[in-house]
Parts: C-alpha cells; sequence; structure tokens
C-alpha cells in the first residue's frame, strides 16, 4: 500500500530531532524538581478512639460530617492564632480494631496536633448523645506535632518520572507532527524507508506522457 507505516521511519525522524527532544525532557525535568521545591510542605497528625459495640465506620462518618467541622472550627476561632479551620480533616475506620483514625494534614504541626485533639474531644462528646446502653467510645491516642512532611523523596521522583515520561511522549508526537507538516523525507534516512512511487503512479505518470505526445503530433 501506498501509505504504508513504517515504524522504523518514526524512530529515524525522532533520532533526527533528539536534541529538541533532550530539550523538551529537560525543561519538564527541571520545571518539576522546582514545583517540588517550591510546594508548601505538609504534615499530619493523628488521633485515636476507640470504639466498642457500635460499627467504627459510624463514628468515622459522624466525624466527618458537616456539624462536627463546624463546631470544630468554632472552637478554633477561640484559639489564640483566631484562624479558621484551614486543615484538610479525614477520618477512617481501620477495620478489625474498632479504631478510628482522625488525621489532620496541614502546613503548622504543632496546630494540626491541636486540631486533631480538639476534633476527637468534640467528635467524643457528641458521640454521647447517640451511643447505645452497650456501645461506647474512648480516646486511644492523642496527636503529637509530626516531625516529618508527608511529601518525602518518594513523591518528588514520582512527581519528576511522570514529567519526563510526559514531555517525552509530547515532544516524540511533536517530532513527527513536525516531519510530516514538512511532507518530505529525512535526507539522511536509510533507502529502504525513503517513500518510492508505486506501480500505479508510474503507470499514470506514463499515460499522461504519451497523451501528451499525441496532442502535440495533432497540432503539427
Amino acid at each position: 500500500m501506498e501509505d504504508e507505516v513504517d515504524l522504523r521511519l518514526y524512530v529515524h525522524q525522532v533520532w533526527r530531532r533528539r536534541h529538541l527532544l533532550g530539550a523538551v525532557v529537560l525543561i519538564a525535568g527541571v520545571a518539576s524538581v522546582l514545583a517540588s521545591v517550591a510546594s508548601p510542605r505538609l504534615y499530619q497528625a493523628e488521633a485515636m478512639l476507640l470504639v466498642s459495640g457500635l460499627p467504627a465506620e459510624t463514628l468515622a462518618a459522624y466525624a466527618e460530617s458537616d456539624a462536627i467541622r463546624h463546631q470544630v472550627a468554632l472552637k478554633l476561632r477561640e484559639a489564640p492564632d483566631h484562624r479558621d479551620l484551614i486543615e484538610t480533616l479525614t477520618a477512617r475506620a481501620i477495620a478489625g480494631t474498632g479504631l478510628v483514625a482522625l488525621r489532620v494534614v496541614g502546613r503548622d504541626p504543632e496546630r494540626g496536633a491541636r486540631v486533631a485533639n480538639l476534633w476527637a474531644e468534640t467528635v467524643l462528646a457528641g458521640s454521647q448523645l447517640f451511643l447505645l446502653p452497650n456501645s461506647a467510645v474512648r480516646p486511644a491516642a492523642e496527636a503529637v506535632a509530626p516531625d516529618t512532611p508527608i511529601q518525602g523523596r518518594k513523591v518528588w521522583i514520582a512527581r519528576l518520572a511522570l514529567a519526563v515520561l510526559g514531555a517525552g511522549t509530547a515532544g516524540a508526537v511533536l517530532v513527527v507532527l513536525l516531519e510530516h507538516a514538512q511532507g518530505t523525507p529525512p535526507t539522511n534516512a536509510p533507502r529502504s524507508l525513503a517513500r518510492t512511487p508505486t506501480t500505479a503512479t508510474t503507470r499514470r505518470e506514463g499515460l499522461g506522457d504519451r497523451v501528451a505526445d499525441e496532442q502535440a503530433s495533432a497540432r503539427t
């Protein structure tokens, strides 16, 4: 077929533009590193509650309710720093243990631990209103200020790998599109990769030449 795809031709086109492709990948890698360095450090503090006689998932859903979040925000407004709830609150039931982890993610590790403990106290007080006679909720562990951020070296490496992979793929596609836009095969491509006219094309050209000769003879 005339338009048969030859992968070797595309590989050769990409290789001819390897300097452009390398520049795109390098720029993407540097941008990824700079973005990781500039991004704020996040810390995670965690308080634990132990529930018995009640599904832990029920307590976790109650802890994430809007009513509880509103109460925590109101109590934080009375704190010395007078800041609203800007942290991310996530409650998760640990299967088979009866434990509910109250996780707070924010930029300030000290404040995150304080918010987590305040959240646990709020949930503990509110749960007394709907507990069954044979159920109970009590503190299991207080939150402490974390020393290290949750965004470590693995996150940096993952971001860099994704950026390089994406830039390499986009660069290769861009190279192929540029070559096709030019409409000519590479000058130093192997002969087997250069597109040669097909038999049908040669026959059409020969027929056109004969018609032109006959018309010229008829005029003379």
